[in-house]
């Protein structure tokens, strides 16, 4: 792997719960790691849902090998159009693609919403 590819942030979070003081669960993300990354699409799909059109896409992310990421788990990657924004995916999976442990490749869904399915 070139370490000149991975060139965009790439920040993984895992599903989260605290409790208000009232007692409530609150939902939300746990960042686990940043790491640096290369981002590429996929492909894509359009659904008829509900009566209604929605699109779905996919990205391969390539990050150096590390264990433990999980399906439940997001991926935070700044928006290349403004920077300061953030898009959420959802992870699908991950695979060590020669199991060499040199570099992981990472199966996302894009989630409009930022919440994975």
């Amino acid at each position: 792997m070139r370490a000149a590819r991975l060139d965009r942030r790439a920040t993984f979070q895992s599903p989260s719960n605290t409790r208000a003081t009232d007692g409530s669960v609150i939902e939300g993300w746990t960042t686990q790691f940043t790491v640096w990354s290369a981002l590429e699409a996929a492909g894509g799909r359009e659904l008829f849902e509900n009566g209604k059109i929605t699109a779905e896409y996919s990205h391969k992310l390539t990050i150096r090998f590390r264990r433990g990421i999980l399906p439940s788990w997001r991926v935070l990657i700044p928006d290349g159009a403004s920077p300061s924004t953030d898009r959420a995916y959802g992870v699908v999976s991950a695979l060590d693609p020669d199991d060499g442990r040199r570099e992981l490749h990472v199966a996302l869904k894009e989630m409009p919403d930022g919440e994975p399915a």
